[in-house]
């Protein structure tokens, strides 16, 4: 058996879920996703594969009766915890971790651990870790395109966004489709607090770009704080004379649509977020202009 953690909001799902369809293809061996983290916490939209796209991947939650399922939520309350269940329970598997949290972890308490642990760097592209016999946990993020490069065809065909039904969304998507629509991606929130959010000098030479090489651009601009944005819109690289809209409204466990407009769009300028990268990699257009601000997302 092998077991993918999967947390965090639809990005970090989707990302998860495709090296776990990557999982099963190249490795032809049974895999679930541990789906603990949504009974543990309550955040973002709680786990939205189902939700969004009616896809149905073996979920550790449905491998178990619901009465032993209850007492390993009890025992397993960390990504740490459910490795020493699995040790416990007689069946030592190996971990491949993605970056060194839980290698580290194991040294610095001295578990005893009879299973092999192997640290990969994060983000990096490492095909080799599905090769591995036997039970194995894999944690990690896996946010990087190669994952979903491999199994193209596949993942297109699974990740089919809703039809969109209302009026709001249908007359943006119309306007998107008619004209040299670029999606700008501006993740603020909680990335402000953690320093992680992209300064507004980097946007500035993004726009820059797009105009140089996109005739006669529309932006739409999609974001979390939207009042920031309109405040600062000379500061991010934008001129009076540009066509700028801002989507707002897809709120309350609609937010797949904005990523699902992103996608439609004809070029993106896209944050360092698993929303945006996403919203590239499912975006269709050929010929689309992609700005990163990551070098290793350059080659969409």
């Amino acid at each position: 058996m092998k077991i993918v953690w999967m947390n965090g909001g639809l990005g970090n799902q989707l990302f998860q879920y495709i090296f776990y369809r990557f999982l099963e293809e190249k490795s032809g061996d049974i895999c679930y996703i541990d789906d603990r983290f949504f009974f543990h916490r309550q955040r973002h939209f709680g786990y939205e594969i189902n939700k969004i796209f009616g896809l149905t991947p073996n979920l550790l939650s449905d491998f178990f009766d619901e009465d032993v399922w209850d007492e390993i939520l009890k025992a397993t309350k960390s990504d740490v915890n459910i490795i020493d269940f699995f040790n416990s329970s007689g069946l030592p598997m190996q971990v491949i971790s993605e970056g060194s949290f839980i290698v580290d972890f194991y040294k610095t308490h001295s578990i005893p651990y009879s299973g092999k642990l192997y640290a990969f760097e994060a983000n990096t592209y490492s095909p080799e870790i599905a090769n591995l016999q036997g039970d194995v946990y894999y944690h990690g993020y896996y946010i990087n395109m190669n994952w979903f490069k491999e199994i193209r065809n596949l993942i297109f065909s699974e990740l089919k966004f809703p039809e969109i039904d209302d009026e709001y969304n249908i007359d943006l998507a119309s306007r998107i489709s008619l004209r040299n629509s670029v999606a700008v991606h501006i993740r603020r929130g909680d990335f402000v607090t953690l320093g992680w959010a992209l300064d507004p000098e980097w946007y500035q030479k993004a726009v820059e770009e797009i105009k140089r090489l996109v005739s006669k651009p529309s932006f739409f601009i999609f974001s979390d704080d939207t009042l920031w944005c309109r405040s600062n819109l000379e500061t991010l690289g934008f001129d009076k004379s540009d066509h700028i809209e801002f989507i707002e409204g897809n709120t309350g466990g609609k937010n797949f649509r904005d990523m699902q407009l992103m996608s439609l769009c004809k070029n993106l300028i896209i944050a360092n977020s698993s929303f945006s990268y996403l919203a590239a990699l499912l975006n269709r257009h050929p010929e689309k202009c992609v700005i990163t601000a990551t070098p290793q997302r350059q080659m969409f």
